[in-house]
């Protein structure tokens, strides 16, 4: 089977965000998953069960981040681009 060539927007919903300000102690060690280069590039899957930080709610809110539903395809795009 041939795979046609599309673009990945066609087909998908493309979102980046930022980071919580680290220097803002109620931002972290909430209890949303926040997911790193480090967390992918260290996965023994293909599936992320759990993330080293978590951010809180604040947190969450603070930023121009996004949860992703279950079942979404993270792709990084800083390093280690596309893992």
């Amino acid at each position: 089977m041939k795979w046609p060539l599309v673009k990945i927007g066609e087909y998908s919903e493309i979102v980046s965000g930022s980071t919580p300000k680290t220097n803002i102690e109620e931002y972290w060690n909430g209890d949303v998953h926040w997911v790193t280069p480090k967390d992918i590039s260290g996965l023994d899957g293909i599936y992320i069960y759990n993330t080293n930080k978590k951010i809180s709610k604040k947190g969450l809110e603070s930023c121009s981040t996004h949860l992703l539903p279950s079942g979404s395809v993270l792709l990084s795009s800083r390093a280690p681009i596309a893992y």
